[in-house]
């Protein structure tokens, strides 16, 4: 496994290095910026800085595209023939692709993060940052102008939870995309369909409409819940710390709908790539 992993890495080692670089010199020039936005009369530099954020935040989706491209290779192309035959179960694949994908996905991100915490460092003006570097702080100051009892302790919950949130969404979306060309390689090795990106195409518009019902659905259980319990029944039962409770429930939701789902769509994929798949 961890020959495989380096071989994945050493095959995109070129680009991965290219885009990274890129995604960090466009997140300095994105600090720059908010240096010289520090009390600028105008917010010409604020657009730029906004610009280089979207551009950057674009080399993430970069990276998840060729991550997703190498493992559509693998279904559906001629790099299968010789990847199904290495010594390993073909499911390894599936976790190399998850693996590496993944770590380069959130090693931009983390950039990204760090980028806007100096950002916020350098302007201190809560107006025009991001949030990023104040996350901490304006929870807490939210918790403290509600009288919460351990506002720093409270506060550093809600930043991890909010943290596990976003690796936990992000996974599950990357893992949609997986499962999508697993299962089309199933359907297509199964009824012999040579239109494979017909098949595809059309498995990305269901997976594309069952996120959107999940995402209603969670939508509606929130607004449903937020009238029915936390201001009827909320203040009653956690009183003052029901402020925290909001804070930190559909994080929490997000996590265990995101999680459980990401789960099966990896299970369903392992059991296709080692019994079923029809290449």
């Amino acid at each position: 496994m961890s020959k495989l992993d380096r071989l994945e890495l050493a095959e995109t080692r070129k680009i991965r290095i290219f885009i990274t670089g890129v995604v960090i010199v466009y997140m300095l020039l994105s600090v720059i910026c908010a240096a010289v936005s520090n009390g600028a009369s105008t917010d010409t530099a604020l657009t730029f800085k906004i610009i280089l954020l979207l551009i950057s935040a674009l080399g993430t989706v970069v990276a998840g595209v060729i991550m997703i491209k190498r493992f559509y290779n693998i279904l559906f192309t001629g790099d299968g023939l010789v990847k199904f035959a290495y010594p390993v179960e073909n499911n390894a694949h599936l976790n190399t692709n998850l693996r590496c994908g993944l770590m380069w996905i959130f090693s931009i991100l983390t950039i990204i993060i760090a980028g806007l915490w100096m950002s916020d460092v350098i302007t201190q003006d809560r107006v025009e940052d991001f949030g990023a570097g104040n996350l901490f702080g304006d929870l807490r100051e939210s918790f403290q102008s509600n009288y919460l009892s351990n506002p720093d302790l409270k506060a550093v919950i809600a930043v991890i939870i909010l943290v596990i949130a976003l690796i936990v969404v992000t996974v599950n979306f990357y893992m949609s995309f997986i499962f999508t060309l697993t299962m089309a390689g199933r359907i297509c090795g199964k009824y012999n369909i040579l239109q494979k990106n017909g098949v595809i195409f059309i498995a990305g518009i269901v997976m594309y409409y069952i996120h959107m019902i999940v995402v209603a659905a969670m939508s509606w259980i929130e607004n449903a819940y937020s009238e029915y319990w936390m201001y009827q029944g909320g203040y009653n039962l956690f009183e003052r710390d029901w402020i925290f409770v909001e804070e930190i429930d559909r994080p929490l939701a997000n996590i265990l709908v995101y999680g459980v789902t990401a789960f099966i769509m990896y299970r369903i994929s392992k059991t296709i790539l080692d019994k079923k798949l029809d290449i």
